[in-house]
């Protein structure tokens, strides 16, 4: 909801007094970067800073820079799409991400589960309480 409510505000600013419509792809981009660096710190999972960090600095480069709204339009809306696509499709096929595929997460030798899919139990635990 905060997520929300900051892009909704920083959106009427920039359309109202600030007259940098142009700029609302970037803010959109900094404030979901945002969101991931807190991900990473409520859930203690630091590969959101991987994600998080590039959108969020792609969104302070470009409101910074008073960019051409198509290098904004690109820069802001299309990089941190594929950068979400890429770290999505990446975590899929590691087994050391939370969310690897069942297979890539199998029993090891001793027949103990992995310490990454006890992890993935905390995750989830973790979530379920946050939303509650």
């Amino acid at each position: 909801m905060a997520e929300v409510g900051a892009i909704a505000a920083g959106l009427v600013v920039l359309n109202g007094p600030m007259h940098a419509a142009q700029a609302a792809v970037a803010w959109i981009a900094l404030v979901v970067g945002i969101h991931f660096i807190a991900l990473a710190v409520v859930w203690k999972l630091l590969f959101f800073n991987g994600l998080g960090a590039p959108l969020m600095l792609a969104g302070l480069a470009l409101a910074a820079t008073g960019s051409a709204v198509n290098a904004m339009d690109l820069v802001g809306g299309v990089l941190p799409g594929a950068n979400l696509l890429g770290f999505g499709w990446g975590a899929t096929r590691s087994a050391d991400s939370p969310v690897a595929p069942v297979s890539a997460l199998s029993r090891s030798s001793t027949g103990h589960s992995s310490s990454r899919l006890r992890g993935v139990g905390r995750l989830r635990s973790r979530a379920r309480a946050f939303l509650r």
